[in-house]
């Protein structure tokens, strides 16, 4: 199911729900799609620790991410040296190394170290592979709501190919629709269909955290104004 198909799904179960109560759900499609990602990312999270799903099922890839030249000191006077750079959307970083599959060239033949922490800046002393190219990923999202990723130890790299697990599962497909300009092959990001033991946990729990919130706000005691 789509991210919008959840959503939908959720409503309409609030709503059955709420049938006896008040027919009134106050809430928007976007504001549930929303929570959707969020649910989502617990969900995942929950399944790789009990290690019922490996992180392969759930990784998407995103190809020919175009690498551009940008200064890692964000916020400095004068004129500074960039760096090899890119961008990918946000990850669920709960995962730690699970997160990032792989980062590399686009044939898949030279994958690259991934760092999602200062521990990068410890590569150069590694008795192996210290030539080897290298990626840190700044895990604070920049003025885009973008990850910035700076290479290293490369030369004349022009693109690179991403598999990860993302937070928003349809980012992936916005990026790679970018990145295909010109191409017969059109992809729309509300195409990205989840797991379906994902989408109907995700379904469930949230239905039911929207059910208790507005039965409870239903049952609120209302003041005696004597007009009944």
């Amino acid at each position: 199911m789509t991210i919008p198909e959840q959503a939908t799904a959720i409503i309409n179960n609030v709503l059955s729900g709420l049938d006896d109560v008040n027919n009134n759900c106050p809430i928007s499609q976007e504001q549930v799609e929303e929570e959707v990602i969020l649910e989502r990312a617990q969900v995942i999270k929950e399944y790789l620790a009990k290690q019922l799903i490996l992180p392969g099922v759930l990784a998407q890839t995103i190809h020919g991410i175009d690498i551009d030249q940008k200064p890692m000191q964000k916020f400095t006077k004068g004129v500074l040296k960039g760096e090899a750079h890119f961008e990918i959307p946000k990850l669920i970083l709960d995962l730690q190394q699970d997160t990032v599959l792989y980062i590399g060239t686009p044939d898949r033949r030279d994958p690259y170290f991934v760092y999602l922490d200062m521990s990068w800046s410890y590569h150069e002393f590694r008795i192996r592979g210290a030539k080897m190219p290298y990626v840190f990923i700044d895990t604070t999202p920049n003025e885009n709501g973008a990850l910035d990723c700076y290479l290293f130890n490369t030369t004349n790299v022009e693109d690179v190919t991403v598999t990860a697990i993302f937070q928003d599962p349809r980012e992936p497909f916005y990026q790679n629709l970018r990145a295909a300009e010109g191409d017969t092959v059109v992809t729309s990001f509300e195409e990205f269909n989840d797991h379906t033991f994902i989408a109907n946990d995700v379904i469930r729990r949230l239905s039911e955290k929207y059910l208790r919130h507005f039965v409870q706000v239903q049952k609120q005691p209302k003041p005696n104004d004597q007009t009944t």
